[in-house]
């Protein structure tokens, strides 16, 4: 398909399967626990269970190990060490211990080290964070019932006021694909637009773009996917047609001096393919990153990311992308996105996104997004 009749990249999430709470034995085939290799964890922290009944044995046993590395009031000493250097000794002595205690107990050394690793001292994580709030366009193009636009409006002028410097308004999508977008003229040509704040919107394809460059947007992202079945089930098309697609849209916002943002989905998991292999995600973003994106947006699309398969995901796209260029959007579908969060923060990516749409599904019991901004809605 070509034109604004393809189908829209940004609906990746009301097309993907609902991610149950308890693991299919098909999810537990990719996010399984134990490998030929042997252990308890031997995919590393790809299952939360595991993770947590390692937390809890320590927690049992009085292992000092405290969350960002913080040690435990130190010893009198006579003389000796400085307190500081008291205080590390002590929380890596604690980690030794930890260490020790989780090996006997038949815990997989890749689990091991990446729980303790993520109670280390924490000194790299950025001063600031950027928070993108993607809400009205990709929170409520899940919703069933349309909501009508003078809300829409609303909902955007609320977070404008709220102090958020980036607010995804819309999407530029044919209405066939995307019912609840339709009113994307409407939304951009009826919002309050504030000073220092962006409204970029999502645009998948070049009739997108010109449109959406007609109604004002001064930003567009484009969205693509990791996984070549999800990119075939959910947009139509290879992964490598969506890039082209894409290249047409990048070309034109050069030449108009536009800004662009690109999305990577399925990084972490796939619900068609299973686990996505890293390398995979850092090709993708790299070409993404190279046909002229300033951000690439890594998404953990059905939330079965973990902070070691994160850990493991962004070590691959940072040997070709750098940290500064890099967004991270966790779903908390097995309670592991703020962990995620934090592993990305510890890389140095200073970007996440949020999803205000909580107000609409949480009750819902859909797929809740990590970061909620709160105000007077």
């Amino acid at each position: 398909m070509h034109g604004s009749e393809e189908p829209a990249e940004g609906s990746i999430e009301e097309q993907a399967p609902v991610t149950k709470t308890t693991a299919t034995p098909e999810e537990r085939n990719f996010r399984s626990a134990e490998e030929d290799s042997g252990g308890r964890g031997a995919c590393d922290l790809d299952s939360p269970v595991l993770a947590e009944e390692a937390l809890v044995l320590l927690d049992e046993e009085n292992v000092n190990i405290r969350p960002m590395g913080i040690a435990r009031p130190p010893k009198p000493t006579i003389a000796g060490p400085s307190s500081a250097s008291t205080s590390q000794e002590l929380t890596l002595d604690s980690l030794a211990i930890g260490r020790k205690l989780l090996e006997g107990r038949g815990f997989s050394q890749g689990l091991i080290s990446t729980l303790l690793q993520s109670r280390k001292p924490v000194s790299s994580i950025p001063k600031e964070v950027k928070i993108v709030e993607v809400g009205p366009r990709d929170g409520l193009q899940n919703e069933k019932n349309i909501v009508p636009t003078e809300v829409k409006i609303q909902l955007i002028n609320m977070l404008s006021e709220s102090g958020l410097q980036a607010i995804e308004a819309t999407s530029f999508v044919s209405p066939k694909w995307v019912p609840q977008m339709s009113d994307h003229i409407n939304i951009m040509n009826g919002i309050k637009r504030f000073p220092n704040v962006s409204y970029p919107v999502l645009t998948p394809n070049l009739t997108g773009f010109q449109k959406a460059v007609e109604c004002g947007a001064k930003e567009v992202a484009i969205f693509g996917a990791a996984s070549e079945l999800f990119s075939k089930k959910n947009i139509n098309c290879s992964i490598e047609e969506s890039l082209q697609r894409f290249e047409a849209v990048t070309e034109a916002a050069k030449a108009a001096k536009i800004p662009v943002r690109g999305y990577v989905s399925c990084v972490l998991g796939c619900p068609y393919e299973g686990k996505v292999p890293p390398s995979k995600v850092a090709e993708v973003a790299l070409k993404m990153f190279s046909m002229g994106c300033y951000e690439i947006s890594l998404g953990d699309t059905i939330g079965v990311g973990t902070p070691g398969s994160m850990r493991e995901m962004l070590s691959a796209v940072l040997d070709v992308i750098p940290a500064k260029a890099l967004a991270v959007h966790c779903h908390d579908t097995y309670g592991q996105a703020l962990a995620n969060i934090l592993v990305a923060l510890q890389t140095r990516v200073g970007t996440s996104e949020g999803n205000v749409r909580t107000t609409l599904q949480s009750r819902k019991c859909r797929r809740p997004d990590t970061l909620y901004v709160k105000g007077n809605y």
